[in-house]
């Protein structure tokens, strides 16, 4: 096979989404935001999968054109309760007196090393919703 050369003027990055989440229960109860918010993460930590997604509240406001917190605030808890992320370090104030965002993995992906836990296969029950 050749090579694409319509692929190659395209340019720009592009984040994959395997199938698998998207055929999944605890995927199909997730709001817009939430998968919007999967989305993002996913192309943050685009370079390498041995790396945590740092997202904040106020980033992932900018990043999905929220008014609100709250709804990030719950975008973030229903990917947590769902199985897709795992909060790995919580936010805090850093020595220099600025925040630090949150870190978190993504379960799909491999992480130091070790395999990937796909934790949201787990979730067979809907997660409530509001």
């Amino acid at each position: 096979m050749g090579r694409d050369k319509r692929n190659e003027q395209r340019g720009g990055r592009f984040a994959r989404y395997p199938a698998e989440i998207i055929e999944s229960v605890a995927w199909l109860s997730l709001s817009g935001y939430a998968v919007k918010l999967h989305l993002v993460l996913i192309q943050r930590q685009f370079g390498s999968s041995d790396e945590l997604a740092a997202m904040s509240e106020n980033e992932a406001c900018k990043a999905l054109g929220l008014g609100s917190r709250q709804t990030a605030r719950n975008a973030f808890k229903q990917l947590v309760d769902a199985g897709f992320i795992v909060l790995q370090v919580p936010a805090h104030l850093g020595s220099n007196g600025y925040g630090r965002a949150a870190k978190y993995r993504l379960t799909h992906l491999r992480y130091n090393s070790k395999p990937p836990t796909r934790d949201w296969v787990e979730k067979t029950k809907t997660p409530h919703r509001k």
